[in-house]
């Protein structure tokens, strides 16, 4: 049973090793299965088409930063047809920290989505962060403020980088980096057409924002804004409440969010504007009004004005769509950008040419074989006799014993309860009828110790004190003894096919070593020439005795140990008992003593 199980196991790996896919290419070694995370959907999430989507790679699913290039330039992400490369860009790598914030384009997505792989490993890689690739092309702005320092770039195909920048790039955003804003702090965005919601037929501005708590609520805290004195659309906080003020035609109108944001805490905020404006507060709809009818190419300005002061906190992922996204697509940035839920989900590391390795590492043990000689032969053989014969002790004692110490506990049991004044109970407890204790050992040395007693006491006469309760007792204790080399004896039986296999093995393999090398050499003496290729094959197959000696004596080394222990622990056992028994009936004929 157990060779039939190391079989089977051996016959999985093989086949789980070899490639299920074949691989996209032979210079990148290790890959990895990403998924769609259902669990991580929002209710009710549709399928998106072209979505860039965020990747976090930590210890807690990707171990082996150790085996990315010191930029991550060698990342691939590849379709499950491993044909189809996907545009990524890195905003963020940490190898000490085990960090890397992967932004990736893919074609859909959705619960039921192929799985794609991640391919990396390749120190040569050509680079492939494509920023611009990677972001949609209806993007008009993406702001990761990843940047070390100086004013941040934007990551699509616009290059609107900012015209003034006073905030500060600190290291602790949501998403890697982040921008922290004073009061008078701004970001001001530079003309455009676009980024001209009127042009454009529909817009979203999304970003995530960390307020810090005010000193006081009495005032309101200015956000950003779009257009060129102060916008046609401003977003405000009102003691924790976002307010979107659109104006149109000179008049002011007032969306109030239907619930508030909390101070000190990640806030996905997203702005639409189409035929009717929309605010979303975390993924939800929280207002909607009539649209203004602008026609601005404004400038977009986050934080302060000349005349507005601005928030303190810190704001991250500010991006402009030139189009109006579903709710369901805002929906899925609020809920897996954050730390909290990952929309991908990475599977079990894979190495190129595992399958064939392994292959390649039997072939080789059947090339050495195949060279074995005749003497060899015999010597394998009797290894592999001496090797059976061993996991037959090892498989039969183990089962035998743990019998034993079973039956042991059942004896002991009712041994405690037993009066042994009474001949009656002393003799069913030495009866062979229950199925609980019949493989006992322990029950074998009572039966003894009984008979021993019965024979010694004689009459009624000698039982009430004709004869020397010292005799009586050391008539017994030899019985005892007895029956405890007798079960010594049983429970070591065949264990010197143990040690036959510890100190037999490495010697049969040595032999047959010595003799394969010796004939080796004489062959090539014979021949006039020395070949590595004619020394090696001979050495090999040689060699193979010395391990199939090791392979049979080391786990027979550990059997036996292991058997031993427990064997001593039952002698041991027996002589406790034995000393006890004694003790019962010393006190029984104290007890008959006249």
């Amino acid at each position: 049973m157990f060779l039939r199980v190391v079989l089977v196991a051996l016959l999985s790996t093989l086949l789980a090793s070899g490639d299920a896919h074949a691989w996209w290419h032979d210079d990148w070694p290790y890959r990895k299965a990403i998924t769609i995370d259902p669990a991580n959907l929002p209710a009710g999430s549709a399928a998106i088409d072209d979505a860039t989507v965020l990747l976090r790679l930590h210890p807690g699913n990707f171990d082996y930063f150790f085996n990315l290039r010191e930029d991550a330039g060698d990342l691939r992400f590849i379709s499950a047809d491993d044909l189809t490369a996907y545009p990524y860009h890195v905003e963020h790598y940490d190898a000490a920290a085990g960090i890397a914030l992967v932004w990736l384009r893919l074609p859909r997505v959705a619960a039921d989505m192929a799985p794609l792989w991640m391919y990396y490993g390749n120190p040569e890689a050509p680079p492939a962060d494509l920023p611009a690739e990677s972001v949609r092309p209806d993007r008009a702005l993406t702001l990761h403020f990843g940047e070390s320092g100086g004013s941040p770039r934007d990551s699509s195909s616009f290059g609107l980088t900012p015209e003034v920048f006073t905030a500060r790039l600190v290291p602790n955003g949501l998403i890697g980096r982040g921008a922290r804003f004073a009061q008078d702090s701004t970001l001001v965005l530079p003309t455009s057409p676009v980024l001209d919601p009127g042009a454009t037929g529909g817009t979203t501005l999304s970003f995530w924002l960390y307020l810090d708590r005010p000193a006081a609520t009495d005032h309101r805290l200015r956000i950003v804004g779009h257009a060129a004195t102060d916008g046609a659309l401003t977003l405000e906080i009102d003691d924790g409440i976002p307010v979107l003020s659109v104006r149109d035609a000179g008049a002011t109108q007032e969306l109030r969010s239907e619930r508030a944001l909390a101070w000190e805490h990640w806030h996905h905020l997203a702005l639409t504007l189409d035929t009717e404006v929309g605010l979303y507060l975390d993924g939800e709809r929280v207002a909607s009004g009539a649209a203004p009818q602008v026609a601005t190419n404004g400038m977009l300005i986050a934080g302060a004005t000349q005349d507005t002061g601005g928030f303190s906190g810190l704001l991250d992922e500010l991006a402009f769509d030139r189009r109006v996204l579903p709710a369901h697509e805002i929906a899925l940035a609020a809920a897996t950008q954050g730390p909290e839920r990952a929309l991908l989900a990475l599977g079990a590391d894979e190495s190129h040419g595992g399958g064939e390795a392994i292959a390649e590492y039997f072939s080789l043990f059947a090339s050495m074989f195949t060279s074995v000689r005749p003497e060899g032969w015999v010597i394998l053989l009797l290894l592999a006799l001496l090797g059976l014969a061993a996991v037959d002790v090892l498989l039969t004692k183990a089962v035998a014993l743990a019998r034993i110490e079973r039956a042991d506990a059942h004896f002991l049991d009712a041994f405690a309860t037993t009066r042994l004044d009474d001949d009656t109970a002393a003799d069913g407890l030495g009866a062979d009828g229950n199925q609980q204790t019949r493989h006992s050992s322990l029950l074998r040395v009572y039966r003894a110790g009984l008979g021993e007693w019965k024979l010694a006491v004689g009459d009624a006469s000698t039982h009430h004190g004709g004869a020397a309760a010292v005799g009586l007792l050391d008539a017994v204790r030899a019985g005892l003894e007895a029956a405890l080399v007798a079960e010594t004896e049983r429970l070591n039986a065949r264990l010197v096919v143990l040690t036959l296999a510890v100190s037999g093995g490495p010697f049969l393999g040595l032999l047959g070593t010595v003799l394969g090398v010796m004939i080796t050499f004489a062959s090539i003496a014979a021949q006039g020439e020395v070949n590595v290729n004619t020394i090696a094959p001979g050495v090999a197959a040689a060699l193979t005795t010395t391990v199939m000696g090791l392979v049979v004596a080391i786990p027979a080394m550990f059997g036996y140990n292991y058997l031993a222990g427990r064997i001593t622990r039952r002698i041991t056992g027996m002589e406790v008992f034995a000393e006890q028994l004694l003790s019962r009936l010393a006190r029984r004929l104290a007890r008959a003593a006249p």
